[in-house]
């Protein structure tokens, strides 16, 4: 388990300001009273992933979308505290849900948890 201090003065390769999931590392690591080395800001965390990958630093990342990068290049650990990393399915609000998307919303939650090994309960939002 990876926690604040564990990255102090490490090259760290940030989501973009204005991001709500950066706003939440950066109070992270201002409690912690760790500065990190921000080296560079990307929009996604498949790109900073991949700037892992190429060598320019650490990151926290969607695990979803960590997963995606896993290998001899990359190591996956769990951060501390965790960090909320939002997903969205954004539907019509004036039309019924079809049946087909309301399956495929039960398979995308129960592939999401089981990845994640989290109940699916806890994926659950409004809708």
């Amino acid at each position: 388990m990876i926690k604040p201090a564990d990255l102090a003065g490490e090259s760290f390769i940030s989501l973009c300001h204005g991001d709500g999931t950066r706003a939440q590392m950066d109070e992270v690591f201002e409690r912690a009273g760790v500065e990190r080395v921000l080296a560079i800001e990307a929009q996604y965390s498949a790109i900073c992933c991949e700037m892992v990958r190429c060598g320019m630093g650490v990151t926290l990342a969607h695990p979803i979308v960590a997963l995606d990068f896993a290998g001899p290049d990359i190591v996956i650990k769990s951060f501390s505290p965790a960090i909320l990393f939002p997903m969205y399915l954004l539907f019509p609000p004036h039309r019924p849900r079809e049946r087909l998307a309301s399956a495929f919303v039960e398979v995308l939650a129960a592939e999401h948890a089981a990845a994640l090994g989290t109940p699916v309960n806890k994926l659950r939002g409004r809708g």
